[in-house]
């Protein structure tokens, strides 16, 4: 991102979790405890555009790597971390994530609900694998969200 490819970088990721959370989950151990109107997918748990190599010439993901904390999950983990990422590692490039969630192309949560995803579930324990952000380091602009080029759905809280 930091080469000039702000704009191309995070549609190749939007279209790549889009494919991971695509994969059927019907041989994963899907029993995640948690509410059972929330789609399981197939989540990364570290993903962003660290663990995706580009073809230097195309900039398409050729590999998606550092798969050790892959587990069955609600889809908000992989675009919440996504987003962290940017926003902590390229955050002269944070207003290019509309990019990202474009191209993921199925709805998004609402910030409250990505920026308070902190690799808890519900019930507060930890999700299986899942990395904690380190103290101290929460995202830029914390309660805020950068300007979309066009509004993101919601996902509305199932809480009954």
């Amino acid at each position: 991102m930091n080469a000039g490819h702000a704009d191309t970088v995070p549609p190749a990721c939007g279209k790549a979790l889009r494919s991971i959370h695509a994969v059927p989950t019907d041989f994963l151990h899907t029993d995640t405890g948690a509410d059972t109107d929330t789609r399981t997918v197939l989540v990364h748990a570290d993903f962003g555009p660290h663990n995706l190599p580009l073809d230097p010439a195309t900039l398409q993901v050729t590999a998606v790597v550092d798969w050790e904390f892959a587990h069955p999950g609600d889809p908000v983990e992989d675009l919440a971390w996504c987003e962290w990422t940017v926003r902590m590692h390229h955050p002269d490039h944070r207003t290019s994530l509309h990019h990202f969630f474009d191209a993921y192309d199925e709805p998004v949560p609402s910030w409250p609900a990505r920026g308070s995803d902190s690799g808890r579930s519900g019930s507060g324990s930890p999700r299986p694998g899942r990395r904690r952000r380190p103290r101290g380091r929460e995202p830029v602009d914390t309660g805020t969200e950068p300007a979309p080029t066009r509004e993101q759905p919601a996902i509305t809280s199932r809480a009954g």
